[in-house]
């Protein structure tokens, strides 16, 4: 038999095992599977995130108070000496007195409403990371689940592909070794290695020949398709 036609009856063989592997990996379990891994990936990234935002906010909260106690000193000291030496100061000394004390009281007012706002946004992401947080064992739990189911039906598959994966071993021998680790780079980016031409075409990508291409093939030599990289072959 010609040797690429037993790489074409070895690649049959080989395309069932892919065939049953792409099942695997497009079924529901591993695609629910999935969903559950990228939410748990997810919800800790984002407690992550929300601990060192609440973090931060703390601080802000923390420093916001401090300029409150400042402002409110000042407050005081205004008011004391205003209280005190009223009588000794200018109309322009009472008067820019009064001013910086509106000012202050202005400043104080801010910083409350902003105290305020960060207490919210606090209380915001804590409540938001308290609900994530209680969902998580949940679903750990569905992940385990899922994850068990696909690792019974990936044992199935195993079980079942092995008698295709002893007829591959059982051929090799057979082959041609350098055109077989051809055959398996190739694989590595499509899963035919090898391609039919009909018609002057490429069966793999529908690329037309060059006929310098369909001369070296009917000759016999090794052709590849300038397209895609596939072995090319006239099949009998």
């Amino acid at each position: 038999m010609d040797e690429l036609m037993k790489m074409w009856e070895y690649q049959k063989v080989d395309l069932k095992i892919t065939a049953m592997e792409n099942k695997l990996k497009g079924s529901d379990t591993r695609k629910k599977l999935m969903v559950a891994r990228n939410y748990l990936k997810d919800a800790q990234q984002n407690i992550k995130n929300m601990e060192a935002e609440s973090s931060a906010l703390r601080v802000s909260y923390d420093t916001s108070s401090h300029k409150m106690e400042t402002i409110n000193e000042r407050i005081d000291d205004v008011a004391a000496e205003l209280s005190s030496s009223a009588q000794e100061m200018t109309m322009q000394d009472v008067d820019r007195l009064k001013k910086e004390s509106m000012d202050l009281r202005d400043q104080l007012n801010r910083q409350e409403r902003e105290l305020l706002n960060i207490i919210k946004s606090i209380e915001k992401i804590e409540l938001t990371m308290k609900k994530l947080i209680a969902n998580v064992p949940r679903a750990k739990n569905d992940f385990e689940v899922l994850r068990k189911m696909y690792e019974s039906e990936s044992a199935q598959v195993a079980q079942e592909s092995e008698p295709l994966r002893k007829e591959l071993e059982a051929m090799e021998p057979e082959l041609d070794a350098e055109l077989l680790e051809h055959y398996k780079s190739i694989k590595k980016r499509c899963a035919n290695p090898l391609s039919p031409v009909v018609g002057g075409q490429c069966t793999g990508c529908n690329m037309e020949l060059p006929s310098a291409a369909q001369k070296k093939l009917a000759a016999g030599s090794l052709v590849e398709c300038d397209n895609c990289g596939r072995i090319l072959f006239i099949k009998d």
